[in-house]
């Protein structure tokens, strides 16, 4: 378990204020388990929009499908990938400002 973050078995803070072990170890664990966890990227605000933003589009694109109403979750049309069961990329305001978010970017950019 991670001792700074129980929900994680290992994770790692990608912006460490000048630790580059942090980034090292990282690497290596990506490197060696094909995945990495990088803690605090969103904030839970940031989150809550996201989750949010997708619970909009599912119900947008199917009609009678409803969040608050699992009895209604079948209604739900797949169209694609991308992360979103959609065919193209999402340009929804709030996925457009997590894909510019600095903290991913450094993250990918890591493994990248």
């Amino acid at each position: 378990m991670d001792p700074e973050d129980p929900r994680f078995v290992m994770s790692f803070d990608i912006h460490a204020s000048g630790n580059d072990t942090q980034q090292q170890l990282a690497l290596a664990f990506f490197t060696k388990y094909g995945f990495v966890v990088f803690r605090d990227v969103f904030t839970e605000s940031e989150c809550a929009k996201t989750v949010d933003a997708m619970w909009s589009y599912a119900e947008q694109s199917s009609p009678g499908f409803l969040r608050a109403e699992p009895s209604t979750w079948s209604k739900y049309q797949s169209s694609g990938k991308y992360g979103l069961s959609l065919r193209g990329p999402s340009f929804d305001p709030v996925l457009v400002n997590n894909r510019q978010n600095e903290k991913l970017a450094a993250g990918l950019a890591l493994v990248l």
